[in-house]
């Protein structure tokens, strides 16, 4: 797959895990998705508004019980997390591409991009966000 994830795998928290899906079936997921989509939400807003496609590109897959993913299959969405080298042509005399007013542009190099990280910056949210929702759902269950 093209394009950059974030993975909240309830997996790694075996054993609380397991006592807390034996208490309480099925809350679990609901608790895994609920912190995935608001760290979606939050990663959208982070995204720089020029990059609309981009930014409208995370999407939130499930692939098993409580483990879900965000990810966007959007190349830029690659370059923008972990940047590009200063770069050339290979086989062509010059790089040419056309602007957003519709001209040409040309170049014989071209710089690459800072990696701007913006999904790494999400990840200690989003964990922070299921232990939250873990612990928010056990103290609404048991009062």
């Amino acid at each position: 797959m093209i394009g950059t994830q974030i993975q909240i795998e309830a997996n790694e928290l075996k054993a609380a895990i397991k006592k807390f899906e034996d208490l309480f079936p099925g809350e679990l997921d609901k608790c895994v998705q609920n912190a995935i989509t608001e760290t979606q939400i939050r990663l959208m807003a982070s995204y720089p508004a020029a990059t609309g496609q981009t930014k409208m590109g995370w999407k939130i897959r499930k692939f098993g019980n409580a483990n879900w993913q965000l990810y966007n299959e959007n190349k830029v969405a690659l370059f923008l997390e972990e940047g590009t080298k200063d770069h050339g042509p290979v086989t062509a005399k010059f790089l040419q591409w056309r602007t957003a007013q519709g001209s040409y542009r040309r170049a014989k190099r071209v710089r690459g991009i800072q990696a701007r990280y913006y999904l790494a910056q999400q990840v200690p949210f989003a964990q922070q966000t299921v232990t939250d929702m873990i612990s928010r759902k056990i103290r609404e269950l048991l009062s």
